[in-house]
């Protein structure tokens, strides 16, 4: 797969100003060993299509991001920890295997169920500026957490 410098670099000698990107699409891959696991580390890649090459497809942004199903076993810093120091940050949210009382309390499904939490977020520069990020979000809760408990 050739990257978005790549395209843009061959659109340039192609004589081509600008290049279109369209047909957004998150594909999912998950960096644990079981799906078994309360906690899951996944990864989302936003793929994006250029038109003017055959309908090229290209990586243009990624988001890692944890599932937690809560009920399961205690999630705390150790456990957080083995996922990324920033997952560790998340962890006075949770009271042993629940969300903490006040966190819960500000929703009003309960309890919740499902977390999610975003580590990270990153939009080739191209493509920031076009609320491609805000979208990626709404997919990945929209398949990964249930609608009325997560």
């Amino acid at each position: 797969m050739p990257t978005l410098r790549e395209i843009a670099e061959q659109a340039q000698s192609d004589g081509h100003e600008t290049l279109s990107l369209g047909g957004p699409l998150v594909r999912y891959s998950s960096m644990n060993t079981s799906e078994f696991d309360a906690c899951m580390d996944w990864c989302a890649q936003l793929w994006m299509h250029a038109d003017e090459y055959d309908d090229t497809a290209v990586s243009v942004g990624c988001i890692d991001f944890l599932t937690i199903r809560l009920g399961r076993e205690h999630i705390g810093a150790d456990i957080l920890d083995s996922y990324s120091q920033g997952a560790v940050e998340f962890s006075p949210l949770f009271d042993r295997e629940w969300l903490d009382d006040q966190v819960q309390q500000q929703f009003e499904a309960t309890p919740i169920n499902d977390v999610l939490v975003v580590l990270t977020a990153e939009l080739a520069p191209p493509v920031r500026g076009h609320q491609l990020g805000a979208w990626m979000i709404s997919q990945i809760s929209d398949r990964m957490l249930s609608s009325h408990d997560g």
